[in-house]
């Protein structure tokens, strides 16, 4: 008997639509054991195939149920927890039926050493993302919701020195190897409207140096808490990069 999981399903009409990056909404289907419940349908506007794997993230999804999509992101959705059953050409119901009875199977997950080494989930970095910011002294915003999922945190602070507020924009790693395909979209998603962007994950050469091209500060779960939160008088805290606008906060004094 099939344990409670959260199913999505890329829809056209009543059947399983042709492709999972070109699919304009999402079935979400609870299922437990031989009973099934549509939860919603998801619309998704956005043509971007890793963000459609942020937004099943977001709507914590365990299993999707497709027909075609690319590999790259079959791999990302497994290295990120989510189970995929690609090549269905069916009606949404008959997928249904034959996930319960056992006839659709699951892809293998990834190697382990296509995934970063980070021992917290996305959850639990978000959840941490939060409390480091508050800490410091951050008005931590609700989540922006799934219209702009690739924004896991808002912190707000004033800054020491102009008064005016400095808005930061996080991004959680979703644990996958492509990470710097979610760090291009990140810097798209949050070109304005933000002061400074960070993306919380292990602090492996690679990332650091493509959040370096985009102007994202990365911060590693494992740097130091007290550090991060205790910064000198008069400078921004948590943040080590230098804001524009807030050079003087950020360490810069004038004519440096």
């Amino acid at each position: 008997m099939l344990q409670s999981m959260n199913v999505a399903i890329p829809q056209l009409g009543d059947a399983v639509a042709p492709r999972f990056e070109a699919a304009s909404c999402f079935l979400l289907v609870e299922v437990a054991g031989d009973n099934r419940q549509r939860i919603s349908t998801v619309k998704c506007s956005e043509s971007g195939g890793y963000r459609r794997v942020r937004l099943l993230l977001f709507h914590g999804v365990d299993l999707l149920i497709c027909s075609g999509i690319i590999a790259q992101h079959r791999d990302t959705l497994v290295a990120a927890g989510i189970n995929v059953i690609a090549d269905v050409n069916s009606t949404v119901d008959e997928a249904l039926d034959n996930l319960v009875s056992g006839s659709l199977k699951a892809a293998e997950a990834p190697s382990a050493a296509t995934r970063l080494t980070c021992a917290l989930s996305h959850e639990q970095l978000v959840t941490w993302t939060r409390e480091i910011f508050a800490a410091a002294g951050y008005e931590v915003l609700p989540c922006p919701g799934e219209d702009c999922f690739l924004v896991d945190v808002v912190a707000e602070i004033e800054c020491p020195v102009c008064r005016r507020r400095v808005s930061v924009a996080v991004c959680c790693c979703a644990h996958t190897y492509s990470s710097q395909q979610e760090i291009r979209e990140f810097h798209n998603a949050t070109a304005t409207g933000f002061d400074a962007r960070v993306y919380v994950c292990p602090a492996e050469d690679q990332i650091v140096e493509s959040c370096r091209e985009y102007g994202i500060e990365v911060i590693d779960p494992k740097y130091d808490r007290q550090k991060l939160i205790n910064r000198e008088p008069g400078r921004l805290p948590v943040l080590k990069s230098v804001v524009a606008g807030h050079e003087r906060a950020s360490g810069i004094t004038a004519g440096a």
